[in-house]
């Protein structure tokens, strides 16, 4: 099986078109600039325990940190009904 010709070769209005048309690489788009800083306000001190979150979060005297939140999330929001544990029980095996 031989090579194919260059596009150029066989198509030479279509690859010029095609030249001139084609997005720019990854590389032409990136910036050496990082992106300006965004604003993250920092929370008041005992946030878990206001509502809505004092719902769901458990108090262990501290902030919590991101694992525990997910893990409070999943057990105080998402599982929170025999209903919903009994569905999450009867998932189909991947």
């Amino acid at each position: 099986m031989g090579k194919l010709p260059p596009l150029r070769e066989m198509y030479p209005k279509f690859a010029e078109e095609f030249e001139r048309t084609k997005p720019p690489s990854v590389l032409e788009r990136v910036t050496p600039d990082p992106p300006p800083p965004s604003v993250c306000f920092p929370r008041p001190e005992g946030w878990w325990r206001q509502p809505p979150y004092s719902k769901w979060i458990q108090d262990r005297g501290r902030e919590p940190t991101a694992y525990e939140l997910m893990l409070d999330f999943i057990i105080g929001r998402a599982i929170s009904s025999p209903k919903a544990m009994e569905l999450a029980a009867s998932a189909p095996p991947a």
